[in-house]
């Protein structure tokens, strides 16, 4: 997801006040984006949103850090790399397990809610490149922020894309890959941070957070590189599996539950023929009937019932005006004419 290292840790770098202006800039930028993206994933239903979320959390933090710990000894800088890279690995495995659930249960995002909030959150990455642009030709670590910060508008385009595709197939599937492939990145980030600040932590001559380029390149390094990163690509195969077989039981299963009480519902109240017509023995009482018109078969009005027991006189039938209530095929059962 996110490019994994720091934005700058030389302190000549962190000593230009343009530079320096330009990253606070950024960071406010990327967290209240994060901040925008969550909510509207939540609220909107989307889990691209909220993959789309971790750029702006990784890039945010990438900040926080240069501006906070980057002058401090390496063993600080490598603790905050290391809760940078468990929180990003952790919002990856909730988005990727939010995206198998919504597979499952099948939830058709809001469209208009992605378009907008991508659009807004491509804006807003293309702002913090045009900002940064001049400090391409500075040093690795100035050259490192631009090209993430390019680089985090082709995931805004995804959404944006994945938007259209849901608009356009009213499927969640769209949507639901998009997160998931982008879960997976922030996965791969996170544990690629992890394991940097690890071996910061046990060697101090280790530079904290090398420069790995671009987060793109994770993807082609997910299943030659250590064994998380082959895991992480393992697991989204399961759970795009998963979600497909599951998803397809379950509405094979609701299907012919449907039918099998629609069925149970025509032999116990109908004459024998599954048409849904009461039988002949029930054409005494005024029936309500079933299956679309909402009411149930076989179910006569109660006064007529008692009076039919006792042996008395049935009370008049308080007939229904709705019109698209069946009218009885015995005139003698008809609703009197206006």
């Amino acid at each position: 997801m996110a490019c994994t290292s720091c934005a700058s840790d030389k302190a000549g770098t962190l000593n230009d006040p343009k530079w320096r202006r330009a990253l606070w800039i950024a960071l406010a930028i990327n967290g209240g984006m994060f901040a925008v993206e969550i909510v509207a994933g939540i609220t909107g239903g989307s889990k691209a949103l909220q993959a789309d979320a971790l750029d702006f959390f990784g890039d945010a933090a990438n900040y926080a850090i240069s501006l906070g710990v980057a002058g401090m000894a390496i063993a600080w800088r490598a603790r905050a790399a290391m809760l940078k890279g468990a929180t990003l690995a952790v919002l990856g495995l909730y988005v990727l397990l939010a995206a198998g659930w919504g597979a499952l249960h099948s939830t058709v995002p809001h469209a208009e809610v992605m378009g907008i909030v991508g659009v807004a959150a491509l804006i807003a990455n293309l702002l913090v490149a045009v900002m940064l642009y001049r400090f391409r030709s500075g040093d690795a670590n100035m050259r490192s922020v631009w090209i993430c910060s390019r680089n985090d508008a082709i995931g805004n385009i995804a959404v944006v894309l994945a938007a259209g595709g849901v608009f356009g197939l009213n499927s969640a599937w769209p949507d639901l890959l998009v997160a998931a492939l982008m879960a997976v990145l922030g996965l791969s980030g996170g544990f690629q941070i992890m394991r940097q600040a690890r071996a910061e932590l046990r060697s101090s001559s280790t530079p904290a957070l090398p420069l790995t380029g671009s987060r793109y390149m994770a993807i082609g390094k997910l299943l030659r590189r250590g064994p998380m990163h082959r895991l992480s690509a393992l697991f989204l195969c399961f759970m795009l599996m998963l979600s497909l077989g599951l998803g397809s039981v379950a509405h094979a299963t609701e299907g012919v539950r449907c039918v099998d009480s629609t069925s149970a519902s025509s032999l116990e109240h109908s004459n024998g023929d599954g048409d849904q017509v009461p039988a002949d023995a029930d054409k005494a009482y005024p029936h309500h009937h079933g299956g679309c018109h909402g009411h149930h078969i076989g179910v006569p009005f109660e006064p007529n019932l008692a009076a039919s027991l006792s042996g008395l006189p049935m009370a008049p039938v308080a007939w229904s005006h709705d019109p698209m209530a069946p009218v009885p095929s015995d005139p003698a059962l008809r609703p009197p004419q206006a």
